[in-house]
């Protein structure tokens, strides 16, 4: 949970939208409800599509003073969000981080507005956040939303609990949770994430927030329910003109061709439950109006390169996906994720997991023939070279990221046969390393391949965290494999014993003389969390092709040490003190009084330069 000192901050650095339609009644308690979740009115922008001249005195009169009211014409809901962020856009010398999107008869319970900022700060995965939406008399509320899900075949739009009993207690325990939607009532969003990505004017009203939530997490982002968070709404649901009609569009934008002849069939079971179960025939000819009425084509879109990344590795690549999302937005390529989590991260056969992985290749094959020049990118190969089959039978240019071509655990399709099997197809896809060594790899034993190599992405450095110990923590985490250098370590706590202290979280780990082992398994979400809270991060490797533990310490500020003949070479350069020789333990050791005397400013020197070239590498990729 955010700690109350930190609410006033996060709300300092928040703005807000109130969507406002010819609610005159309601509009002036919905701002104010906004100011005493402490939003300042300053940072608050009403847009007024109401279109009625002769009443804008009148609504400027029940809206509390500092606050902007801008006045456009009726495009719809998405069109006045779009024109709230660009009013806000010009008007302010600072972007806010979060964007508050409430429409005009929400009401929001305490703490609504700063649970769901929290649950972004917390979760840097996090577009958007919304609240359990209740509605109904005083006394009488039940839950209207509890996030959204798309139905099993059709994918039609659903709200989790619609209509449960209201139980504010059982809310309250419970943890924000991933949905695939949110009701675009009342909304919490990361402003980078709308900012990038902007609400479709298309839809005019309704299921405009579903599109865009959907394709924010096509791009890698979550999409988060906040239980606590409660904000009551009136709602008499979807008109059945817009039901059918934005069904479509909805279907077309982001369904495949068989879901979106679907739509029909959807739209008359909702008019026979109208007229089975209320008598009810008004709802058939808007409905028919909806599936047959024409539909905008959608605006080209600028011709930007589109990769469509797979990553089967949810789990233990989350971080890396997030480096290459941020990296190729910087270069401005456009890009959806398709993903998927491996077995060990829940009960999933690997059978299961083969064919999620299978799936998830067919919708980004997909979703790249909808833009020129669109290709696949793999950022792990499940069955090694033995993927480069698959890959081709999509029929898709495509790119393969091998992260180790030589294993440092035993994997299928690395093999000989397996290499000479891919070779077939060497000249339809390409292969992508981050390191020289893995390159030699690569040009020794698959030297006929398309082979890249591409700087490793990396995040913007922070800020390097304030030490939390009286001496300065040296780490070491991740799982325990036979080419650790154990040796090095024993040599690094014996001559620097008594002015620092020595850390190892991983599982599988042996005893090491000096240094504190935690025998366990370290989830991705303490990782950051465990680097920070070090003054120095060791990787005890004598052979490796890469190090996403290297560059993580980097993006904390931290200064790592490792083996010279290694590619860490490439991020620091072969001179660096951080590095220490080959098979000369004494020299881990000095490596680490160097790390230790480094300064915040030199880790943070590494990182900039290092994800500028990054960003330049991914960018000319994308444009050959």
């Amino acid at each position: 949970m955010v700690d109350d000192s930190q609410v006033t901050a996060l709300l300092s650095t928040t703005a807000a939208i109130v969507v406002h339609y010819r609610s005159y009644e309601t509009v002036g308690n919905t701002v104010a409800n906004l100011i005493q979740q402490g939003i300042a009115p300053t940072d608050i922008v009403l847009i007024d599509n109401s279109e009625q001249p002769e009443r804008r005195t009148a609504l400027q009169g029940s809206i509390p003073d500092g606050v902007e009211i801008s006045f456009t014409p009726n495009g719809g809901y998405a069109a006045a969000v779009n024109a709230g962020m660009d009013f806000i856009s010009h008007h302010r010398s600072d972007l806010p981080d979060f964007l508050i999107v409430a429409t005009h008869e929400t009401a929001m319970h305490p703490h609504a507005v700063d649970r769901l900022v929290g649950a972004l700060t917390q979760d840097p995965e996090a577009a958007v956040a919304g609240p359990t939406l209740i509605s109904g008399a005083l006394d009488q509320e039940f839950v209207w939303s509890m996030g959204g899900y798309l139905t099993k075949i059709t994918h039609t739009p659903s709200h989790f609990g619609h209509r449960d009993a209201y139980s504010p207690e059982h809310l309250a325990a419970r943890a924000p949770e991933a949905r695939a939607w949110l009701d675009g009532a009342f909304l919490a969003y990361r402003w980078t994430s709308i900012a990038t990505e902007r609400l479709s004017e298309d839809f005019f009203l309704y299921m405009e927030e579903t599109d865009l939530h959907l394709r924010l997490g096509r791009k890698g982002h979550r999409v988060v329910w906040v239980p606590a968070s409660v904000v009551w709404q009136s709602s008499d649901g979807i008109p059945p003109y817009y039901l059918a009609r934005n069904l479509r569009l909805l279907a077309r934008r982001n369904e495949p061709s068989w879901r979106r002849a679907l739509v029909p069939a959807t739209v008359a079971k909702r008019i026979a439950a109208d007229v089975i179960k209320r008598g009810d025939l008004s709802s058939i000819r808007p409905s028919a109006r909806g599936l047959f009425s024409r539909i905008k084509a959608e605006a080209p879109r600028t011709e930007r390169p589109f990769v469509s990344i797979v990553n089967p590795l949810g789990g233990a690549l989350a971080h890396y996906q997030r480096e290459l999302a941020d990296n190729l937005t910087a270069a401005n390529i456009d890009f959806e994720v398709q993903m998927t989590l491996e077995p060990s991260m829940g009960d999933k056969s690997r059978t299961r997991w083969l064919l999620d992985y299978w799936l998830a290749l067919r919708r980004a094959a997909r979703f790249a023939r909808l833009r020129p020049g669109g290709q696949i990118l793999v950022v792990w190969p499940v069955l090694g070279y033995l993927d480069f089959v698959l890959l081709r039978l999509l029929g898709i240019r495509s790119s393969i990221i091998m992260h180790d071509p030589r294993p440092l655990v035993k994997a299928i399709g690395y093999d000989r046969a397996s290499r000479a099997f891919a070779r077939l197809f060497a000249n339809q896809i390409e292969v992508i390393v981050h390191s020289e060594k893995a390159a030699e790899v690569i040009q020794l034993e698959a030297p006929a391949f398309k082979l890249t190599t591409l700087a490793h992405p990396m995040l913007e450095p922070s800020s390097r965290a304030k030490a939390a110990h009286t001496l300065p923590k040296v780490q070491v985490f991740g799982q325990y494999k036979p080419d650790r250098d154990l040796h090095a370590l024993a040599v690094i706590s014996t001559q620097l014993q008594g002015r620092a202290l020595f850390a190892i979280d991983g599982r599988g780990w042996p005893d090491i003389p000096g240094w504190v082992v935690s025998n366990r398994f370290v989830p991705e979400e303490e990782v950051d969390a465990l680097i920070s809270d070090s003054a120095v991060v060791v990787i005890p490797y004598r052979h490796f092709f890469q190090s996403g533990v290297a560059i993580r310490s980097i993006e904390s500020a931290v200064p790592f040490v490792g083996p010279q003949e290694s590619s860490l070479v490439d991020l620091v350069g072969k001179d660096s003190t951080w590095l220490a020789g080959n098979g000369d333990p004494e020299t881990w050791s000095l490596a680490v009084k160097s790390a230790l005397l480094s300064s915040e400013i030199e880790s943070r020197r590494v990182g900039i330069s290092w994800r500028v070239g990054s960003i330049r590498s991914w960018k000319l990729w994308a444009a050959t």
